[in-house]
Formats: C-alpha cells, sequence, structure tokens
C-alpha cells in the first residue's frame, strides 16, 4: 500500500515568504544597533520608541514597516502551509509520522495567532510612530510562543519528510 504524499507546496512557499521577510529586515540592523527582533522584545512603549527613533534617524523607518508589512504575508502563507503539511502527515499509515503531523497543524495554528498578534500590534505602533506599553508587553509576550510553534512546527514537518522518504527507500 502506498503512503499518502506530504503536502509540502504551500510550507515552501511560506519558507521563501520567510527569507524575504528576513532580507527586508537586513538593512535595519546594518544602520542602526537594531532589527525586527529588538522590536518584537521592546516591552515598553520607551524601549519600542527608541528603536523606531533610531530608525528614523537612519532612514529606514519606512523599511522597517515594509518589512513588518511583509511578515504579515509570510504568517499566512506560513501557518497555512504548515497546517497543510501537519494535515497530510496525520492522514498517514505511519504512527509517528501522524503525530509529528498532529504537533505541526496544532502548532501552526498556535503560531498564526500568536504571530499575528505580535506582529499586528507592532505595525499599530509604527503607523502611530509611538509606542504603546500595553502593546508592546503584549507583542513581547507573544514573541516566546510564537517562536516555539514555528521552531515545533518547522522540525516536525522536517522530521517527518525524512522519516517517510526513508521508509519509502527500504520499502
Amino acid at each position: 500500500m502506498a503512503q499518502a504524499q506530504i503536502k509540502l507546496r504551500w510550507w515552501i512557499y511560506g519558507l521563501i515568504a520567510f527569507a524575504i521577510v528576513i532580507a527586508l529586515s537586513i538593512p535595519l540592523q546594518i544602520v542602526t544597533e537594531f532589527g525586527i527582533s529588538d522590536h518584537q522584545y521592546a516591552a515598553t512603549a520607551a524601549r519600542v520608541d527608541e528603536i523606531q527613533s533610531a530608525w528614523q534617524a537612519g532612514g529606514v523607518f519606512e523599511l522597517g514597516l515594509v518589512s513588518m508589512l511583509a511578515d504579515l504575508v509570510f504568517i499566512g502563507i506560513y501557518s497555512i502551509g504548515a497546517w497543510i503539511a501537519g494535515r497530510s502527515m496525520a492522514e498517514t499509515g505511519h504512527t509517528v509520522i501522524k503525530a509529528l503531523g498532529i504537533a505541526a497543524y496544532v502548532c501552526a495554528v498556535i503560531f498564526c495567532v500568536t504571530d499575528y498578534t505580535e506582529t499586528s500590534l507592532q505595525v499599530i505602533q509604527m503607523a502611530r510612530a509611538a509606542g504603546t506599553d500595553w502593546m508592546a508587553d503584549t507583542a513581547s509576550t507573544a514573541r516566546p510562543i510564537k517562536m516555539a510553534s514555528f521552531t515545533i512546527s518547522f522540525f516536525a514537518i522536517l522530521a517527518g519528510v525524512m522519516m517517510q522518504r526513508r521508509a519509502g527507500r527500504s520499502a
């Protein structure tokens, strides 16, 4: 009996979108001492204002906003892709791949919610050109959950693909 193929197209598109977001954000840290991750970690309005002021002074404020808006696109593509890949893994006949698939699609949903929360609050603060304590705190609180769920979904899918390929070779 042939195993179901893991559906990876949208997950790969999500990884490509991630690479684009990273490339867009690199100049921020080159021109100033602050990158997107510094903005994500900023838990107070004062820290957000410091970062945004540095970007403004360095002439990269608009690029920071564009990078965050591109992040919103990435979040959707990656989340859908990880969910589809995870669901297709959960439908395979292999117990471990099924478990990895369930972990991937559950984490895809958690990633989607936490990263949209974090990035939306960042975009609002950028659009206002001013930090807000509760927005900064909420965004920085969502970050570790987002990072953990992204990491788990990524490696669960990667492990599932590797296991399926290994199983296919030995069959």
